[in-house]
């Protein structure tokens, strides 16, 4: 089955899965694949440049791209929780406060 789809959220981001047979998917792995997704749009788009940043610091305190990349998945996740299950809006200070504080976990 091919399928295509576009989610946009609040963080700015979109996510297309394209050719993807997501019959076989888990859901945990699917929205893994959209936080990944998200982290690599906010990167590729330079939005926030903070995403960017800890990318790069995490790496150089020597993570792998992949792990840093799920360590910054982590926030994206936190943010997106609260929009969705509390009707918060997108607080991008905390997101690059969590940010910044990584390889710790997110907080409110």
């Amino acid at each position: 089955m091919d399928f295509q789809f576009l989610v946009i959220d609040s963080l700015s981001c979109f996510i297309t899965f394209e050719n993807a047979n997501l019959t076989d998917m888990k859901p945990n792995d699917i929205l893994r694949a959209q936080m990944l997704a998200i982290v690599d749009n906010q990167i590729a788009s330079n939005d926030p440049p903070a995403t960017e940043q800890t990318l790069n610091r995490l790496q150089k305190e020597g993570w792998s791209e992949s792990e840093a990349k799920e360590l910054i998945a982590q926030c994206v996740a936190y943010e997106m929780y609260g929009i969705m299950n509390n009707q918060e809006e997108f607080n991008q200070n905390r997101f690059i406060q969590n940010l910044k504080n990584l390889p710790s976990e997110p907080e409110a």
